[in-house]
């Protein structure tokens, strides 16, 4: 694994960790900044199918009317993408 991979890695989870505990929820085009970043930077960097979901979730929040995430729907909402990231994390040392 490149250490560009492991960056966005450790990256995603340091973010996801914090935003919970940092704010109460986290507002929409902040949500859609993060997708975005993870979308681009992990097709660049081999990381095709954590990038591919960021995308098809940013296809989602087109959907869904601005609005607030609470950490319950946070997660919900990015579990598909968080699976991926786990399976990375479980399959090397970060």
């Amino acid at each position: 694994m490149t250490e560009y991979k492991q960056a966005l890695i450790k990256s995603v989870r340091k973010k996801l960790d914090s935003w919970p505990e940092d704010q109460e929820v986290v507002q929409h085009k902040e949500l859609y900044r993060f997708l975005q970043s993870i979308s681009e930077t992990a097709v660049v960097i081999g990381l095709d199918r954590a990038g591919d979901m960021a995308q098809l979730l940013i296809e989602q929040l087109h959907e869904i009317d601005e609005r607030e995430w609470t950490k319950e729907s946070l997660r919900a909402f990015l579990n598909p993408l968080l699976s991926i990231f786990f399976f990375l994390l479980k399959n090397i040392q970060v």
